[in-house]
Parts: structure tokens; C-alpha cells; sequence
């Protein structure tokens, strides 16, 4: 955990502090095929349908999704926040938690006995405590004491204040268009409606997530949950969002227990409603933090579970997790078989293309499968390569990139490489041979790379 630790120093933009399944989606393909956007530690690249990046990285980013449209996106940054600013999202009974202990940090802070003794009483990140501390006495005091006694300690919420707003790719430079959601604690994901009007984000709160639905001129939002986990989706009309509410948010266990839901929340033609309709719950899943909701359209929803959790199916005893699909019709629910080769595959994260056709996904050890949901048929991509840590996405209906990685680290200094793959043909290029490991930090999988802040630039422009 000491690797995660930050200094708090001006603005920072860090991508590795969200949760949720956005932090697989490194490469994001515009709607129309024409331009992929490539997200790293600390930046954001716009390149072109043959993944060719502009030479200079734009703006540091946590998310992004691309509007329909292909030449603008809702870009979520994050900055460190003052303490006043802080206060303003922390609860009172938060507040008077983190008081207590930093103080008792701040009385005990050469101490290791005496803190490997402490419990805290607020789940917060350290430098929620150590921002209190600068701001009381006027300097932070976090001591190599306090970095050795809680050195395992989780870090759920680090002092970052987030926004997301929309900006316009097609001009030079990029310009700064409307604010989404100005000031939040946390934003772990962001999804945004098949008719472009309406962006759903998900925010961390102390417990879960809170769901809210905002128009993109920012004039309307309604905040339709609490508690819930950070996927979300929407029907394919616009009108519903899917979400799993949490069941046991709070449980460390890597598998969480919670609700498939559906929300009506907006009209017939698109503005929200005076106030969303009462969830509809529609499965009970076990679920985890790479979990990703997909509508069909034919309004069946796919998402991630522990096969165990459904009795109505043929269990095993197997605990992996698997890719199902609750159907519209009649609301039964079908496991998606990705390979003849071995009986069960412990699925990371996936994707379906534009036309709801087609899905590839990947597992936790590098595997690859691309599957016909028409026809149920499925082809192993990849074996077992070990875990890549990038999740595959759609540039067409019959083109997606997947992660390979080299046996033998190349003249580039990659040890993972960006394929794009032809779903037809089984033809592929990779497109990240010329990338820069200095700006695209996934390339290298290295844990001892700290994270290095660099100097925000203005965005750059996709060329149409």
C-alpha cells in the first residue's frame, strides 16, 4: 500500500484511485470506429482508427466515455482538495471521526506500538488524515512510524475532489464544453444513454455508491440511488437504468452480495422525470468490482455472478465467475458457455459490440474469448498468459482489441501490447508497437513504478 500513498501537493490528476470496472477500459473506440482513446496513469491520448496517437498527451484523466456524436466525451479529472473543500462532502459524525484519529495519530505519531494498537473509527484514506493534520497545525505528519504500523490498512477514499464534464474533440485544442457534475468525492463510472442526452454517474460514498442521472446540458439531475455498486447500463430506448444494489457494501470479501435492479427514469422523449419510478428487482447476484451491466437489444441484461448463487442452474461447486443473461421474455436466467476447451472460465471483464451481436471477454489470466450471442457459439482467442489487466473493447461490430503479452520485453520496453483483431477472419495488427511507455503506462506491467504526477496540457483534437 506505501506505493499508493501521495504526497498532497497542487493539482494532481490520479487515475488509480477509482474503483470499479472503468479501470480495465485503457483503449475506448469512438462510436463510429474513426478515433480510440487511450488512458494511462496521469493522461489521456486521442488517436486514430489505426491507433496512431497525436503526439502529445491531453489532459489527465480518470474516465472516459465518448458521446454518440465521435467528436466529444465526458472526461472525468480529479484534483486534490483543501480541507475546507473536504469538509463540504464529509458528514458531520465523518468528521468528528476523522478528528479523533487523526489526533490520536497526531499525539501517537512516533509511536509504532501504541498505533499498531489503534483501530480507526473512519474508513478513510490516510491522507484524509494527514490533510487535517496539515490544516490544524499547519504541516502533515505522517511518520515512517505510521507507514509501518498500517501498512495493510485499505484506503477507500483519498482526498481528491472529482468532475466530470464534457468536452469537444473535433476543434484544436479541445474545448471545454458543459460541467456534468462540478465537485464529487469520488466518481467511479460513468455511462452515458444510447441517445446521448442523459449521463448516469456513479459516485463513492461511505457505503456503495450514490446513482445519479444528469441531462448533458446540465440543467436537470435526479439522484436515483444510494447504496449501490458502481455498474450501471441503460436500456436500450434510453428511458432505464440497470444497477446491482449492494446487499453487504460494506463486506470485505472480494464477492458482494446485492439486487439486479431497473429504474425508469426518464420520458418517452427523453427528459428525466419529476422523480424516477420505484426500482424493479430483477435477480439476486454475487458480484465484484470489475462487474459490468449490458442491455441487449432485446432487453435481456448481461452481468458477472458467482454461477453458485442461481439454483435454478446446474451447480458444480464451482466459485468462478461467469457472464449471464437475465432474459427479457420471461425473466429466466442463462449462463453464456465461452469455452468447449475447460468448464468453467473465471471471467475479469467484457464487452459487447455496437449491434449486440457479438462479445469478447477476458479472465484473470490473460485468457480471450469471442463469443456469438446469436448463434451461442464461442472461440478461444488467448490462453492463459497471466493477468494483462486491460479489458477488451469493441472498435466495430467485427473488430475489438484485446491485450497480449510479450514473452520476451521488446526493443520498446512493452510487456503488454494492444491487438486489434478482426472477429470475422481471425486477422490482427498490434497498434501499440509505437505507443511510449513514458505516456501509456500500461504497456509495462512493473509494480515498483511509482506513480509520477506530470504537468496538465490542454487537450488535443481528433482530426475528422
Amino acid at each position: 500500500m506505501l506505493q499508493l500513498l501521495q504526497r498532497i501537493s497542487g493539482f494532481l490528476f490520479a487515475i488509480f484511485f477509482l474503483t470499479g470496472c472503468d479501470d480495465l477500459v485503457k483503449v475506448n473506440w469512438s462510436p463510429n470506429g474513426r478515433h480510440c482513446a487511450v488512458l494511462s496513469e496521469d493522461s489521456l491520448q486521442i488517436g486514430d482508427d489505426t491507433g496512431v496517437l497525436h503526439a502529445e498527451p491531453t489532459l489527465g484523466s480518470a474516465i472516459f466515455e465518448w458521446l454518440p456524436d465521435s467528436k466529444s466525451g465526458v472526461v472525468v479529472t480529479a484534483r486534490t482538495a483543501s480541507w475546507p473543500e473536504l469538509t463540504k462532502l464529509i458528514s458531520a459524525n465523518d468528521l468528528k471521526k476523522i478528528s479523533t484519529d487523526a489526533n490520536y495519530i497526531f499525539l501517537h505519531r512516533n509511536d509504532v506500538k501504541q498505533l499498531d494498537k489503534y483501530t480507526p473509527s473512519a474508513d478513510y484514506d490516510w491522507n484524509v488524515y494527514n490533510l487535517y493534520l496539515k490544516n490544524r497545525y499547519g504541516k502533515p505528519y505522517l511518520s515512517s512510524a505510521i507507514y509501518k504500523a498500517y501498512k495493510d490498512t485499505p484506503m477507500n477514499t483519498p482526498p481528491c475532489l472529482y468532475t466530470a464534464q464534457i468536452y469537444d474533440f473535433s476543434v484544436s485544442p479541445a474545448v471545454a464544453l458543459t460541467v456534468l457534475l462540478p465537485t464529487a468525492k469520488q466518481i467511479t463510472a460513468i455511462n452515458i444513454s444510447p441517445s446521448g442526452k442523459l449521463v448516469a454517474i456513479s459516485e463513492k460514498e461511505n457505503i456503495g455508491c450514490k446513482l445519479s442521472v444528469v441531462s448533458v446540458n446540465g440543467l436537470e439531475r435526479r439522484v436515483v440511488s444510494r447504496g449501490v455498486s458502481p455498474s450501471i447500463c441503460w436500456s436500450t430506448d434510453s428511458r432505464a437504468v440497470f444497477f446491482v444494489s449492494e446487499d453487504n457494501a460494506s463486506s470485505n470479501e472480494p464477492l458482494k452480495k446485492g439486487t439486479l435492479k431497473k429504474m425508469m427514469v426518464a420520458g418517452q422523449n427523453g427528459p428525466l422525470l419529476p422523480k424516477p419510478d420505484k426500482a424493479e428487482s430483477l435477480a439476486c447476484i454475487e458480484y465484484d468490482q470489475d462487474n459490468v451491466l449490458y442491455c441487449l437489444p432485446d432487453g435481456s441484461i448481461l452481468f458477472k455472478s458467482q454461477e453458485s448463487k442461481f439454483p435454478r442452474l446446474q451447480n458444480d461447486g464451482s466459485l468462478n465467475r461467469s457472464i449471464f443473461a437475465l432474459r427479457a421474455d420471461d425473466k429466466a436466467i442463462e449462463k453464456l458457455k465461452l469455452s468447449t476447451d475447460i468448464p468453467e472460465c473465471d471471467v475479469r471483464a467484457y464487452a459487447v459490440n455496437h449491434g449486440g451481436t457479438k462479445l469478447v471477454a477476458s479472465g484473470y489470466k490473460g485468457q480471450v474469448w469471442l463469443m456469438d450471442l446469436q448463434t451461442h457459439t464461442s472461440t478461444t482467442v488467448q490462453s492463459d498468459v497471466g493477468d494483462t489487466k486491460l479489458a477488451p473493447t469493441w472498435r466495430t461490430d467485427d473488430q475489438f482489441t484485446y491485450a497480449i503479452r510479450n514473452k520476451v520485453r521488446s526493443t520498446n520496453g512493452h510487456d503488454i501490447e494492444v491487438v486489434l483483431r478482426s472477429a470475422n477472419d481471425s486477422s490482427e495488427q498490434i497498434i501499440s508497437k509505437d505507443w511510449s511507455t513514458k505516456d501509456v503506462s500500461f504497456l509495462h506491467d512493473d509494480d515498483k513504478d511509482a506513480h509520477k504526477p506530470k504537468t496538465t496540457k490542454k487537450p488535443s483534437s481528433v482530426t475528422q
